[in-house]
């Protein structure tokens, strides 16, 4: 009778360790599933976010070239579409004519001098159409708060650019910060006659990259 006794609390053990495997596998199953739908709610929400920053620069350069019949520039030898002076022109700078010297009006400890402007951001810069003198109170093309650029320092220059809201993508320009990527009247871009403003986005899967453009989403 005894050994009866103990032959079933045997097999009620066996039983709990097969219900406690299972248990496991439907809580991994459970955890693989959830991983993918945060990941995918995630990447929404990135889209919305950055197609609603666009539209805010969009509206910013539109602006822009009602006032000054032009896009903002951008030099076509320009390899890094990141580097872009949209920043500068979109929210204006105070221009020194003594020392040749921009400064921006949004961050005005952040200063470019014409030689800077030109290096950093193609031998076509010339100059900055937005810019005023010193004391003046122009209104910005585009409304920004502070999430929607950063100071980077290039090469010992510290440049403003506009931030993508999205971790940076595998082989982007900087690995410290995603920007938006922008060509005025490319002959080979997407928008020849008017211009190029798009971002990149992670995608799902690892080194997956979304393009998120003012001509489509691909």
């Amino acid at each position: 009778m005894k050994q009866g006794k103990t032959q079933r609390k045997r097999i009620s053990e066996a039983f709990t360790l097969v219900e406690l495997l299972v248990v496991i596998a439907i809580i991994a199953v459970v955890a693989g599933l959830s991983v993918g739908v945060f990941a995918g709610a995630n990447l929404q929400k990135v889209r919305m976010q950055t197609n609603a920053q666009m539209t805010q620069i969009q509206t910013g350069i539109d602006n822009y070239k009602s006032k000054f019949g032009a896009y903002p520039p951008s030099d076509p030898s320009q390899s890094e579409h990141e580097l872009n002076v949209l920043f500068y022109e979109l929210t204006g700078t105070y221009y020194n004519t003594l020392n040749q010297t921009y400064r921006s009006i949004f961050a005005p400890d952040n200063t470019l001098t014409l030689g800077q402007l030109t290096n950093k951001f193609g031998s076509a810069m010339a100059g900055l159409a937005n810019a005023h003198a010193a004391g003046a109170n122009p209104e910005p093309f585009a409304t920004l708060t502070p999430k929607d650029y950063s100071e980077v320092d290039v090469n010992g220059v510290r440049v403003i650019l506009l931030t993508v809201p999205s971790r940076p993508v595998a082989g982007g320009f900087r690995t410290d910060g995603n920007y938006w990527h922008y060509r005025a009247q490319p002959a080979n871009g997407y928008n020849p006659t008017t211009y190029d403003l798009w971002a990149e986005v992670r995608g799902r899967k690892v080194n997956e990259k979304v393009t998120i453009g003012n001509w489509k989403t691909r």
